[in-house]
């Protein structure tokens, strides 16, 4: 009879590993986590900058993301309306502009429509990549793409500050990875827009990370690299960074 430290090892503690931890640690598995930063979350983290709460990754949230939603829903977190701007400054052409939210948007919004004009033509079923040949466009990167739309330097300069927020290297970004995002939103970037930098969720999302795995039964191994994993059959032996063997059983939808 082998012995297991284990029966489920879940390497990384983002949002997706917590999630994994909890809900097999809650169907009755032994569950380690194993975590190589000093924290959870992965690319979303809360922290303090300016005498204020910054999130240094992922922050923002929306009632049409259906997985992330229902954890908000699950654990009562909500989300904060998006931030009153009174004064926008952009730097375009060579000199500092200052202008109302409307009156940026009156130049922003001309320039996105162009960007994104194309997006539902790439992808008409977002849903299906593989709907039409994507080749052309996936060779394009976001700086082909500039220079197609024949902008002058004052609109390009402001164009490249909106898109900055998101992606940047322009000459090594792919295109069609944009045009992707606004098409699964109706070809909409105003859509995309909303749900993708709007909304954060209240209390940051350290707090509906850790709401996530204070509810599982897995056990937390913060600071722990793996440096191998080993499928030896009807077990799997992960070594660490420090050489620690941890042996847990082969999940049995894998024997197959």
């Amino acid at each position: 009879m082998k012995k297991y430290d284990y029966d489920i090892a879940v390497i990384g503690a983002g949002c997706a590993g917590v999630v994994a931890a909890r809900d097999l640690s809650n169907a009755g598995h032994k569950v380690v986590l194993l975590e190589a930063r000093d924290r959870i979350g992965g690319r979303t983290y809360t922290g303090e900058a300016f005498g204020r709460q910054v999130e240094f990754g992922g922050g923002y949230s929306h009632w049409t993301q259906p997985y992330i939603w229902r954890e908000l829903q699950r654990y009562g977190i909500g989300l904060n309306p998006p931030t009153e701007v009174d004064k926008t400054v952009w730097f375009a052409d060579g000199k500092l502009h200052t202008g109302t939210q409307a009156e940026y948007a009156a130049i922003a919004e001309p320039l996105l429509t162009a960007f994104f004009n194309d997006a539902r033509q790439w992808f008409p079923l977002p849903y299906d990549v593989n709907a039409i040949d994507t080749s052309d466009i996936e060779k394009q990167t976001l700086r082909d793409r500039l220079d197609t739309l024949n902008l002058s330097t004052y609109e390009r300069d402001v164009l490249d500050g909106l898109l900055s927020t998101l992606v940047h290297s322009w000459d090594e970004q792919g295109v069609a990875q944009l045009l992707f995002w606004a098409a699964t939103y109706f070809g909409n970037w105003g859509a995309f827009f909303e749900v993708a930098g709007s909304w954060p969720i209240a209390g940051g999302t350290q707090k509906l990370v850790r709401a996530i795995y204070n509810d599982s039964g897995a056990e937390l191994r913060l600071t722990t690299s793996v440096a191998a994993i080993d499928d030896q059959g009807e077990q799997v032996v992960i070594t660490t960074q420090s050489g620690e063997k941890i042996v847990t059983k082969k999940p049995s939808l894998l024997f197959h």
